[in-house]
């Protein structure tokens, strides 16, 4: 059976973890269906975080994860990291090559938490 890559789920404890090193962050636009191009309206924030499980072979790698609607840490500062974790955090596959899969992420909801 073949299905295209952008409709498989992967559990996200594939990470390894519930909170995650957030690095950096920037909104995105919609994007629509109809005439396949960016519109300038915003439809969220775009988070990225850090990722490292050495057991599932994933060594710091970054991983971004859309939220939608407007930014709900304004207090953030871009550039410094911070711990945060996400509510419904979904992971889906949009690619595999030479046994690698690409991982695209959404959430409803992101918090700040107290440093480890």
């Amino acid at each position: 059976m073949k299905v295209k890559s952008s409709y498989l789920e992967v559990s996200k404890t594939i990470l390894g973890q519930n909170e995650f090193v957030l690095i950096g962050m920037d909104t995105y636009k919609r994007y629509d269906q109809v005439s396949k191009k960016y519109t300038d309206e915003i439809a969220g924030t775009k988070y990225t975080v850090v990722v490292h499980n050495p057991s599932k072979e994933i060594l710091y790698e970054k991983l971004e994860i859309k939220v939608p609607g407007a930014c709900t840490i304004p207090n953030y500062i871009g550039g410094n990291e911070v711990y945060c974790k996400f509510t419904n955090l979904v992971l889906t596959v949009s690619s595999i090559e030479y046994g690698k899969a690409e991982l695209r992420a959404t959430a409803d909801k992101i918090e700040l938490v107290q440093e480890k």
